[in-house]
């Protein structure tokens, strides 16, 4: 599948990037010079896509995958490694990398990048490494890379000096380079303005902000717009890989959330359908269901250093830095949902993966650890059952869970088919109480 790509690729056009993807993919899908891993066969066909199997199933299974950072080798991190090492020992000629110059670590060790692409590079084909660092609406700022040393790649990988081979191809290179000069120098112009016009699309004005304020007045007694001041003071300002949770306390304190006691469902595993259960049936609450995740739930936000801007593009993901502004928030949000739980508490659990009670999951890592005795008397876990089920509740994890529960919680669990789920979901004939 990847010898695929060897032979459309031509030199000096090969594009690298770490922690710029909105941009970088803005710029490629619009002045077609550049092409990426996304461009390429394999990219583009598995691009967003997330898929897995489970052991002795033959079937493809799209709900109860791992997440990117949760093994090493899961099938689509897997994939993208090897695409990634094939697409860059592909590259020749001057290559460009496009990295984010609004975090501490423009160039991190740990990113695809850093840990396969940069090592996978061939000198012998490789004549050169253009280093464009995204720091402001200016656009790409080469000066960027002298002045940060998280962006000094090693010096055997910055390719400027090589012993002479292949004269006839650089001579022809060096015509060509000269031919489009002109051409390159517009593109250059015309990637400032989309560049500026997608950070300026990603600001909070007419975007974050109006979704949250619309989200926020569903619920009574809230005063949003104080509410949204509280909530940029987190991160505005701050490099967006260090906002700590503790960061969100002035709003989650301004939310003033009201425990909603033998309610409250807890999950890991199973968010579509707790949400589609919750969402039609008044029988339960997640966090993502009361003010404090139902405000935020699905969006992306963070500032950066010397901004007071709130921006929604060039953002760290979930797994590139611990505390990054999202990631941070909803630790710091389930923590205080589970510090409110009070009576008999749930959790739905995926009967269709190994270990239920996930180890690095939020539940297992901070819900659990953050429920106390005598607020909380009882854990039911809810373990969904379906035809690719390979557990059940006498799950080695789940005896991990109910020894992980503080002292005086008594411990519950019952197998429920999705089925009987999705029927009580859409049956209100049936009582809360009868679903399981």
């Amino acid at each position: 599948m990847f010898n695929a790509m060897e032979e459309f690729w031509p030199c000096d056009r090969f594009l690298f990037w770490s922690k710029t993807r909105t941009l970088m993919h803005s710029y490629a899908a619009v002045f077609r010079h550049f092409w990426t891993l996304e461009n390429t066969l394999v990219g583009f066909m598995f691009n967003e896509l997330i898929w897995c199997g489970q052991e002795e199933e033959s079937g493809f299974d799209f709900d109860s995958c791992p997440e990117w950072s949760a093994c090493g080798d899961h099938p689509v991190f897997s994939l993208w490694r090897q695409a990634s090492q094939k697409f860059a020992e592909m590259a020749c000629g001057n290559i460009t990398v496009l990295l984010n110059g609004s975090i501490a670590d423009a160039f991190n060790r740990k990113s695809m990048f850093g840990s396969v692409e940069l090592d996978s590079l061939n000198p012998q084909r490789v004549d050169h490494v253009n280093i464009k660092v995204v720091t402001n609406l200016e656009g790409p700022n080469t000066k960027a890379t002298a002045v940060r040393p998280s962006v000094r790649l090693r010096a055997r990988c910055v390719l400027m000096e090589q012993p002479e081979f292949g004269g006839l191809e650089r001579k022809r290179r060096r015509r060509k380079c000269l031919v489009i000069s002109g051409v390159v120098l517009l593109l250059l112009v015309a990637v400032v303005l989309v560049l500026a016009l997608v950070l300026t699309l990603g600001r909070s004005s007419g975007g974050i902000k109006s979704t949250f304020l619309e989200r926020c007045q569903k619920f009574e007694d809230l005063n949003c717009q104080n509410l949204w001041d509280v909530f940029q003071q987190a991160y505005i300002n701050r490099d967006p890989c260090n906002v700590p949770g503790d960061a969100y306390d002035p709003f989650i304190k301004a939310l003033s959330f009201k425990p909603k006691c033998n309610r409250m469902m807890f999950w890991s595993k199973t968010k579509d359908l707790v949400h589609s259960f919750t969402q039609k049936r008044d029988c339960f609450v997640t966090v993502e269901d009361v003010p404090l995740g139902a405000i935020l739930n699905d969006l992306t936000w963070c500032g950066k250093q010397g901004s007071n801007e709130t921006f929604t593009t060039g953002c760290p993901g979930w797994s590139e830095c611990d505390n990054n502004p999202v990631r941070s928030y909803w630790n710091r949000a389930s923590a205080a949902f589970a510090d409110a739980a009070c009576g008999d508490v749930s959790a739905m659990l995926s009967g269709s993966i190994i270990t239920p009670f996930s180890p690095g999951s939020v539940f297992e890592s901070i819900e659990v650890k953050r429920l106390r005795s005598p607020n909380v008397k009882r854990m039911n876990v809810v373990l969904v059952i379906e035809e690719n089920a390979v557990t059940n509740c006498t799950n080695a994890s789940l005896d991990n869970l109910q020894k992980a529960l503080a002292v005086g919680i008594s411990y519950g669990c019952k197998e429920v088919t999705k089925a009987q789920i999705n029927k009580c979901s859409s049956d209100l004939e049936i009582a809360c109480g009868a679903c399981w």
